[in-house]
């Protein structure tokens, strides 16, 4: 099970609306309709506070193409994610990014080895399904 019907609230949670808004205009995305970027937003975050749980303490942390973990993203969220909901989240999460003044195809995170990141599946879909249920996350 994919993520794609997922809504997720944007009230009385972290990261909120607020969250994303602070995100968006340190990157220099202001003026962007932050409720259309919510639910990207906030799903990438989720995806990475699920997944580097998961494989954070494999060491050999690398700089990836932010493209290709975005794409690694969009797999288990089942659909294509904003680049600036993707920025945002990477910033809040507070990943270390590099390139970031070149734009996104250039943009690169470091994160840890996402060799076995499909073995991170069944958290997702048990998150997916707390949030489907209105439960905390």
């Amino acid at each position: 099970m994919r993520s794609e019907g997922v809504q997720y609230q944007s009230e009385r949670c972290y990261p909120d609306l607020l969250d994303l808004e602070s995100a968006l205009e340190r990157i220099g995305r202001k003026g962007h309709s932050s409720e259309k970027l919510y639910q990207d937003f906030r799903a990438s975050f989720e995806w990475f506070r699920i997944v580097n749980s998961f494989c954070w303490s494999h060491g050999k942390h690398s700089f990836k193409p932010a493209s290709v973990v975005k794409t690694i993203a969009e797999g288990f969220v089942g659909r294509v994610l904003a680049e600036d909901a993707f920025i945002a989240a990477v910033r809040v999460r507070g990943l270390q990014t590099r390139n970031d003044q070149e734009g996104f195809r250039s943009l690169e995170i470091k994160i840890p080895d996402f060799s076995k990141v499909e073995n991170a599946l069944p958290l997702w879909e048990a998150h997916t399904q707390r949030v489907q249920q209105g439960q905390p996350n």
